[in-house]
């Protein structure tokens, strides 16, 4: 297994995600000021993107069901007060799907140019029993523009 140890000079708890391939075996993210703070965590892990969703935000599990992918797009860092990130979008062929943007700050590591390419699986996960990790949700995500993506 391999652990992930996310820290950040605001939030100064160190969060750890012990991950088992694609998913996540466990994690003190629910237990941390991230989580407290409202912070959506994405974490990226072979050939996932995997999201902690904090408490506050369970309800958007809800908005996401009803999409059949996941439509990720990198947030360029060269426009004026756009910050380098990502974003994910629920793409359920409505007028409105539901949208998430992430920092820089937010995601764990860079998506490499040989994952961009290829399909991601987007894994959602929320505050399960005793704080255990619970999928749910799964989604196949794919950069809008792969031959253009600029990885973050």
């Amino acid at each position: 297994m391999r652990y992930t140890r996310i820290e950040s000079l605001v939030l100064d708890k160190p969060m750890v995600i012990v991950n088992d391939g694609s998913t996540i075996a466990s994690t003190n993210y629910w237990s941390s000021r991230f989580n407290d703070a409202g912070v959506i965590i994405c974490s990226v892990n072979a050939g996932a993107l995997r999201l902690l969703l904090p408490q506050s935000m369970g309800a958007a599990v809800a908005e996401m069901t009803s999409a059949t992918d996941v439509i990720l797009r990198s947030l360029d860092s060269s426009m004026p007060n756009s910050p380098s990130g990502l974003e994910l979008l629920w793409e359920d062929h409505s007028a409105a799907p539901f949208v998430i943007q992430l920092s820089r700050a937010q995601i764990d590591r860079r998506v490499s140019r040989d994952e961009a390419v290829a399909p991601l699986e987007c894994l959602v996960y929320v505050r399960g029993f005793r704080e255990a990790p619970l999928l749910a949700g799964r989604w196949t995500a794919r950069f809008l523009d792969r031959l253009k993506v600029a990885c973050h």
